[in-house]
């Protein structure tokens, strides 16, 4: 049986906010929700209604699949982009991070000027999301 963790929960509210907002770059960790019902990458194009003609332009092969379903690889799609918050990243200006409240101590040292900007917590009250803007 799956909780609402592992089918994704809060994954919707968390891209409409990054969708209402003005941020030239919105960044995700690869590990969230990896190894349970799939990788977040297709709820991307799902939640931002992106074209499906663009998004057939750039199939993923099966062993990217692969990578991505157990977070061990990056991806792009429009201003969205999957990556591992355990290397060094560099971050745009103007961008929003959304990641586990655990990987917030990946952004401490790192220069930037960073605060948590939303948070999304599941329907037990836990908080399974942290929306950062970076500038």
């Amino acid at each position: 049986k799956y909780s609402g963790k592992e089918w994704e929960y809060g994954m919707r509210e968390a891209i409409a906010y990054a969708e209402n907002s003005s941020y030239d770059r919105v960044v995700m960790s690869n590990k969230i929700y990896h190894r349970k019902c799939g990788s977040i990458h297709v709820f991307i194009p799902f939640y931002t209604q992106y074209s499906p003609v663009e998004y057939q332009k750039s199939p993923i092969s099966p062993e990217t699949r692969k990578k991505l379903f157990l977070g061990e690889t990056d991806y792009a799609i429009g201003k969205y982009n999957l990556v591992s918050m355990d290397k060094k990243n560099n971050f745009d200006r103007n961008s929003l991070l959304i990641i586990q409240p655990q990987e917030t101590k990946f952004l401490k040292n790192t220069g930037y000027n960073w605060k948590e900007v939303h948070h999304i917590k599941n329907s037990l009250g836990d908080e399974i999301l942290k929306l950062i803007e970076v500038n």
